[in-house]
């Protein structure tokens, strides 16, 4: 081997190891004022993560979610009002508060944006209700443009029926958003306008077991299903899309724990999909887990394992961009940890690594698109 072909190689190798994927954390410590949105980096040859930094300081975050070009971040902070708030990411990966708006609701939990990056979804447990908002200019959130109180549209005819919006989700066609009512059981369809940024309801809403709880929600890769978790139920629900992207009563329901398991004091959390669409992920909190499945050629999940999640809650996880890592945040242990996640199998092996943020409430890698 030449000279210049060994530096070459060493260069390469070095590169290599020394190659990171930044994710952002929301911290939502007991004292608001002791909140924020911190950064970190993942090596992805290795596992370890970097020591945290503070990227901007925010009151009680409890979403993110990107642009589609990683140039903003937006966020939605739990407070008793609720707001929606954008910030340009910096070339240090800093970020700069630009706006802010009322989330249309109590306790916002949730943010998307559509693929266009032209509205934000929001979605506020609180209040149940999602709302609509135009991303302006230079990352500007405008007035909201409608807000729905999903109790008026899934029990209009029930007085007691409480609805806790918890999350919203855009298909991969811009055209219809998803949205996950845990207080009503419903997961329901709205059919998207991009250019009028309006929702308008959809008669195909999924129906979940009464107090089941539908929390997250997972769009596999091909579009065909969807993942439910039931925060409650401790199970996940797979629904089959109608060829108009409706959905009705689940294929199969899962369970994310093992039998006997006491479930006082447990609650699913998270939901994953891998980018390959072999494998789906749930977070159990209480339990402390991470539960693996595998997806089956029609959708329907099947049982792989149950791993120790290591830290403590685990209310957010993450998968790297390209799959190959999955991070995990304890809420209550004040850690993140990395896995390694195994190419054939979708396994994921504990690293060892961590780092300490207070409360870690959710995990989120930048886009390759903004990097």
């Amino acid at each position: 081997m030449t000279l210049l072909k060994l530096l070459f190689f060493l260069f390469l190798f070095s590169w290599v190891q020394a190659a990171e994927s930044l994710f952002y954390i929301a911290s939502a410590p007991k004292d608001p004022l002791q909140g924020g949105i911190w950064m970190a980096r993942l090596n992805l040859a290795t596992g370890a993560l970097s020591i945290p930094e503070l990227a901007t300081p925010a009151s009680n975050p409890s979403f993110l979610t990107y642009s589609p070009s990683g140039k903003y971040l937006f966020s939605v902070e739990e407070n008793k009002g609720g707001t929606v708030n954008s910030y340009l990411c910096e070339s240090n990966d800093k970020l700069t508060f630009l706006s802010r708006q009322p989330s249309g609701g109590n306790s916002g939990c949730h943010v998307e944006v559509d693929l266009l990056g032209k509205t934000i979804f929001t979605a506020n447990y609180g209040s149940g209700t999602i709302a609509s908002f135009p991303i302006l200019e230079k990352g500007m959130i405008g007035e909201a443009i409608e807000t729905i109180d999903l109790v008026k549209l899934f029990s209009p005819s029930d007085p007691l029926a409480k609805s806790k919006a918890h999350g919203n989700y855009i298909d991969f066609m811009n055209r219809l958003l998803y949205a996950c009512d845990l207080g009503t059981d419903t997961v329901g369809v709205f059919r998207f306008d991009p250019e009028q940024r309006r929702l308008t309801p959809f008669s195909g809403h999924g129906k979940l077991p009464p107090k089941s709880g539908p929390r997250h929600l997972a769009i596999h890769p091909s579009g065909k299903w969807l993942y439910v978790n039931q925060e409650m139920g401790l199970a996940v629900s797979v629904f089959e899309r109608d060829a108009n992207g409706g959905i009705d009563l689940p294929l199969q329901s899962i369970s994310t724990v093992p039998p006997g398991i006491e479930s006082k004091g447990v609650s699913t959390a998270e939901i994953l999909c891998h980018p390959s669409g072999k494998w789906l992920y749930v977070s159990n909190r209480g339990h402390d887990s991470i539960t693996q499945f595998a997806v089956s050629d029609g959708g329907k999940l099947s049982w792989v394992e149950n791993s120790p999640s290591i830290v403590k809650f685990p209310r957010s996880m993450a998968l790297d961009p390209s799959g190959s890592w999955l991070i995990v945040a304890g809420q209550k242990d004040k850690r993140v940890t990395s896995f390694a996640v195994d190419s054939q199998t979708g396994k994921i092996r504990p690293t060892d690594h961590f780092m300490t943020v207070d409360a870690p409430i959710c995990l989120i890698f930048k886009t390759l698109s903004g990097s």
